[in-house]
């Protein structure tokens, strides 16, 4: 179980319980940045997202449905070996992706 505490005006989050989750919320994020060229709304594979972690399958789904909920990243398709096939970024993605890279 998961537990976080989240600061909506500031979309701050803060993991309680697996803060080495959060990281690699962080490292998920800066990577399709990359990819994606740090661009709103560009479709990103998941395949090639997580050949970078190799993550296992249930992993890189609850890495993908945190932030999804978060509103970091969209869903944007289903299917293949990871559930997801692909994600975008979102605004708040962009923004969540400022405040790693200046700290």
């Amino acid at each position: 179980m998961v537990i976080v505490q989240s600061d909506i005006f500031t979309n701050n989050y803060q993991m309680i319980i697996g803060s080495n989750f959060s990281k690699k919320c962080d490292q998920v994020l800066l990577e399709a940045a990359k990819q994606s060229g740090n661009k709103v709304g560009v479709k990103i594979s998941v395949k090639s997202l997580n050949q970078v972690f190799k993550f296992d399958r249930t992993e890189i789904k609850n890495i993908l449905e945190f932030m999804q909920n978060r509103e970091l990243v969209e869903l944007e398709t289903i299917g293949g070996p990871l559930l997801y096939g692909h994600i975008s970024l979102t605004s708040n993605g962009l923004k969540r992706i400022e405040k790693i890279k200046n700290n």
